[in-house]
């Protein structure tokens, strides 16, 4: 009976799921408009600002707040992870993109989408945004514009991008999702409705911080003019590359640095040192093979640097040879930005396999035999390969215990 009742409640979360996702972002457009109108009664300011202003920066908000509400209703989808973990044990080439596009979960949920976005009156897909609000402001000047047609795109897309992120996310934590599913854990719960609290909170004070500050911004826009605006975007693009090249060259430098200091130790101790190859690719792309061999007392010890160029990216790896670079940006544990990226480290070699972590990220994450992720150790084995920091390896080698 018991698990009558949960098929019922995952298959019914996984109808409603895209009514959910709807009227969330719905419900968090109308809080901030709600906001909005009492602090345009009391100060006004629609005569600084072009409705196609308004208009345009709430379209781009919704886009972000329909997706983290994709995000977080189909993080605890029980039906597709039931179905993940099958094609997992099944297939060898398997990705979170191949699942995604040989799978029913997004295209029923996009066709729900479209249908009950026709169905219903729901802002973002038949009107302005700005007709939500709860302002008494002239609509005769605002563009006319078929929504329907323009904006449901967008929201497939995304939906598309947000489930193939929600496989990517349970790949990491696949383990996890196993013991929950023979635990029978239902589609829905309090973190759910927690999760749907925190995230209102934060898009509800980001739109209305954005509502004060966009006439002061409209103002600034308007003085600078086209070549002020593009000379603007052009030093956002530069203080980007600026702090992108800091982080890649600090990375490279801590590498050089462990390089001379193992260099000058096995030229003072009379150790074999072979050429070290392609020391600072692995900084920027994934790179084949392992860097250098050293030797010691007949032992040889084949190494390969892994690493991430930001110290508070995540970095985590599991005994399969499959690692995962996480470039995350969150606000009290909820994800605005997350890119992952997977990579192999396996190698070819006869000698006992190192992996050196030069940088070291601050978080480093390990999963031995589909186990849950836990934080790394020094010397960690993760099958044939052990783990290794730059500093924990140099004394690890000076008392020949690597």
């Amino acid at each position: 009976m018991k698990k009558i009742l949960e098929k019922i409640i995952n298959y019914s979360m996984f109808l409603l799921r895209p009514i959910l996702i709807l009227a969330s972002a719905e419900f968090v457009l109308r809080m901030v408009g709600f906001f909005m109108s009492l602090h345009l009664k009391e100060f006004g300011f629609m005569n600084d600002v072009s409705f196609s202003s308004l208009n345009g920066v709430f379209r781009i908000l919704y886009i972000l707040i329909f997706n983290s509400f994709v995000l977080m209703f189909n993080s605890d989808d029980r039906i597709g992870q039931a179905m993940m973990l099958d094609r997992i044990k099944k297939r060898k080439n398997w990705t979170p993109f191949k699942f995604v596009l040989t799978t029913p979960f997004f295209y029923i949920e996009a066709a729900l989408v479209l249908l009950i976005s026709i169905a219903f009156s729901f802002s973002f897909a038949h009107a302005n945004i700005l007709g939500l609000f709860y302002i008494e402001i002239d609509m005769s000047s605002a563009p006319e514009m078929n929504a329907l047609s323009k904006n449901i795109p967008f929201l497939i897309i995304i939906q598309f991008l947000a489930h193939v992120i929600t496989a990517k996310n349970w790949i990491v934590d696949i383990q996890v999702i196993a013991d929950d599913l023979k635990k029978g854990r239902m589609s829905i719960s309090f973190y759910t409705l927690k999760q749907f609290v925190i995230i209102s909170v934060i898009y509800c004070m980001v739109e209305y911080l954005i509502v004060i500050l966009l006439p002061a911004v409209v103002s600034i826009a308007t003085a600078l003019g086209k070549k002020g605006l593009l000379l603007v975007a052009l030093w956002v693009v530069i203080i980007f590359l600026v702090f992108f090249s800091i982080f890649a060259l600090r990375a490279v430098l801590k590498r050089k640095s462990f390089i001379e200091k193992l260099k000058e130790y096995c030229q003072n101790n009379s150790l074999a040192l072979s050429e070290i190859v392609k020391p600072y690719n692995s900084i920027l792309f994934d790179s084949e093979g392992f860097n250098f061999t050293v030797e010691k007392n007949g032992k040889k010890y084949d190494c390969k640097f892994v690493s991430t160029i930001f110290p508070s990216s995540p970095l985590a790896l599991a005994d399969s040879g499959v690692g995962l670079k996480n470039f995350l940006f969150q606000l009290s544990n909820v994800r605005i930005i997350s890119y992952k990226k997977y990579f192999t480290f396996t190698f070819e070699g006869e000698n006992r396999k190192i992996l050196l972590l030069v940088p070291t990220p601050k978080k480093v994450l390990v999963t031995i035999k589909n186990s849950e992720l836990t934080e790394a150790d020094v010397g960690e084995k993760l099958g044939d390969y052990t783990l290794y920091t730059a500093t924990t390896f140099l004394n690890n080698l000076e008392r020949d215990c690597v």
